[in-house]
């Protein structure tokens, strides 16, 4: 019979030893620490010199600006009378409900603005009246104005008139052209009363 063969021992295998750093090892150790102690460090003065930077930039004194976009919207002017209205005027009894409506429809308030004018000689103030009571309104600002002193700016009219010679061989015959306008032009930017626009267009459509 054959022989069986013999089985082989296992190799004994020794443990590593664990927990021992060569110097070489150490020293590896001890210069990564100290580049990442340099990194840290170099962070921590960049940080310091931005805050540093928005600091001084905040306490510093700031430069003044004064222009038209920094200021904030006036509100409306509201309009003084000047001067004395008079006596009150006498009314019969069949007229005082017509006429106490018709006193307080004109002295409604309404929000108009003047249109500023290019023309250096005209008054930078318009001041309608109406029975010896005067009205200043600045031109280019709102302003909050009596229903009968914006009447009397629109019966304001301007006409001028212009020779024209319509055949140049009868330069002795001429006719004379004319434009009428609104003295002092104006927007009306609010009226209290439902047919205030109503009452207006008829005003200025008038024959002057």
């Amino acid at each position: 019979m054959a022989k069986e063969p013999t089985k082989a021992e296992p190799k004994k295998v020794e443990p590593e030893e664990k927990g021992y750093v060569t110097k070489s090892d150490f020293e590896k150790f001890t210069t990564r620490m100290a580049k990442k102690t340099d990194e840290q460090d170099d962070f921590l003065k960049d940080f310091a010199k931005t805050v540093g930077d928005q600091i001084s930039r905040l306490s510093k004194p700031k430069e003044a600006e004064v222009h038209g976009e920094l200021l904030t919207p006036s509100s409306p002017l509201m309009g003084d009378e000047l001067g004395n209205p008079g006596p009150i005027e006498k009314v019969s009894d069949a007229d005082f409900a017509k006429a106490v409506d018709m006193e307080v429809f004109m002295n409604q308030k309404l929000l108009i603005h003047v249109m500023p004018t290019v023309n250096k000689e005209d008054n930078p103030v318009v001041v309608p009246a109406v029975n010896g009571v005067n009205m200043p309104i600045l031109r280019g600002v709102d302003t909050y104005v009596k229903r009968k002193f914006v009447e009397a700016l629109a019966r304001c009219r301007h006409t001028r008139f212009e020779q024209r010679i319509p055949d140049s061989a009868n330069p002795d015959k001429f006719v004379m052209d004319h434009k009428t306008s609104v003295k002092d032009p104006f927007v009306v930017k609010y009226d209290p009363h439902k047919y205030g626009a109503q009452w207006l267009d008829a005003i200025v459509k008038e024959a002057a």
